[in-house]
């Protein structure tokens, strides 16, 4: 109760029958000169029913128990009927031969559960009624059959299906929980996917590829070029520096790749020069039509 409050402490039914059973046990020890004191020091003896919160394989058959509890009640609600039924027979037939078994509903009623049961039913019922009333042995035969034999095994097939149910509900809780739908993965889809991707990515890989060529082959040729150039500057800048007696150390390399962008630019300075050029003999011939008198 100090661990979980009150509160939470009152919703479990073990807490009830642990606080039944101790107040219980504190009664018989403070209250020793009560009348029937005794009686109450016998209810310690439901202590033991504790185990069955502390081990789970008992636990587990309790709860099996409590699930079996409304199925098995029709059944039994059947057999009640039955034996209400034969009890009025019994009474209306047999009271006046046998007056301790069937002199009374009630007496009827625990007559025929005996009957049910089994218990010495032969001799000390049936065949001191059956010695006088011959047509008596239907009525016990057709009993046994449509009770012991039928109903009773009713009662038990709906207890053990009840159970078993029961069982299998406590192991289904004892395991996680299943795995959402988006992580649940089908292999025939899966092996799908994954050529899938491996188709797109051996088609990656060679555009890649084909790519890297490309680039590879344009910068050797932009190299190449480019180291043509650099020499022939080269040559050009040691004979004038021969003609004016200078002697200068051999100029730093150029990276390749600037010079092939330089290239690049010029290229492009001289497409733009053309084009200007181009674009200013039309003006001039434009113009020189315009001043010729009509």
């Amino acid at each position: 109760m100090f661990a979980h409050w009150p509160t939470m402490f009152w919703e479990s039914g073990w807490n009830w029958f642990d606080f039944l059973v101790v107040s219980i046990s504190l009664m018989s020890l403070l209250l020793e000169g009560l009348p029937g004191i005794s009686t109450l020091r016998l209810m310690r003896a439901f202590r033991v029913f504790r185990l069955f919160k502390r081990l789970a394989s008992l636990r587990k058959i309790i709860k099996a128990l409590e699930n079996a509890i409304p199925g098995c009640s029709n059944a039994f609600s059947i057999v009640i009927l039955v034996n209400a039924i034969y009890s009025i027979l019994g009474v209306e037939f047999f009271s006046e031969a046998e007056p301790g078994f069937f002199g009374t509903f009630a007496s009827a009623m625990l007559t025929m559960f005996q009957v049910m049961t089994g218990d010495s039913w032969a001799q000390s019922i049936a065949r001191p009624i059956i010695d006088v009333y011959p047509v008596a042995s239907i009525f016990f035969v057709s009993y046994i059959l449509v009770a012991n034999i039928m109903l009773v095994n009713v009662v038990i097939a709906v207890l053990l299906e009840k159970m078993v149910d029961g069982g299998d509900d406590e192991d289904e809780s004892d395991e996680p929980p299943p795995l959402p739908d988006c992580f649940l993965v089908d292999p025939d889809t899966d092996d799908e996917e994954e050529q899938e991707v491996t188709s797109d990515s051996e088609k990656r890989k060679s555009a890649y590829r084909a790519s890297a060529e490309f680039a590879s082959q344009g910068t050797q040729n932009g190299n190449q070029d480019s180291h043509d150039q650099v020499k022939s500057s080269q040559s050009k800048k040691s004979l004038s520096s021969d003609k004016h007696g200078d002697v200068k150390g051999p100029a730093p390399p150029v990276p390749a790749c600037g010079f092939h962008l330089l290239n690049c630019i010029v290229d492009r300075l001289e497409t733009l020069q053309s084009e200007l050029n181009e674009m200013k003999a039309e003006l001039s011939s434009i113009e020189l039509n315009n001043s010729q008198p009509t």
